[in-house]
């Protein structure tokens, strides 16, 4: 199991490559991820510290997987991110599920998450307010985005 959380988990005085070197308990692993990664192989000796948000976030989500986990947990996947900065770690989320890895994720962005998500559960309050595949909820998003926006107290 992997956990990917909130802000990543980074070491930011550290380069990207040291950091999935770290992760990996490898350098040979690294250098073998690295090409997996072109974005991260294009700025791998650079500090975390100075990396774009999205950039960073795609380290996070790259240093879990690879560890090869069963289960990875995300928490708030486009935290602070741009749209543009935002496409590339769904992309190894949905590869990882693709390749049989269960992925467990919380995101607000309902919209961007039931675009390469299963199935999905829109919570409101701790309860599920709606529920199902990703096709089932894209149709009636109304439900899922009024249950996000709506900070009414429960009913």
């Amino acid at each position: 199991m992997s956990y990917v959380r909130e802000g990543g988990g980074l070491f930011t005085q550290r380069t990207a490559r040291e950091n999935l070197r770290l992760r990996t308990h490898s350098c040979r692993d690294a250098r073998v991820l690295l090409p997996r990664y072109p974005t991260l192989e294009a700025i791998a000796d650079r500090r975390v510290g100075l990396l774009s948000g999205g950039e960073q976030q795609l380290l996070a989500v790259a240093c879990v997987l690879s560890v090869e986990p069963r289960l990875l947990l995300i928490d708030e996947m486009a935290m602070g991110l741009s749209t543009v900065a935002v496409k590339q770690p769904p992309a190894l989320v949905r590869d990882a599920a693709d390749q049989g890895v269960a992925v467990l994720l919380v995101e607000r962005h309902v919209q961007d998450t039931l675009r390469f998500a299963d199935r999905a559960c829109v919570l409101r309050h701790g309860e599920p307010v709606a529920q199902g595949t990703s096709e089932q909820l894209t149709e009636p998003l109304e439900a899922p985005r009024d249950s996000y926006f709506d900070m009414s107290s429960p009913r």
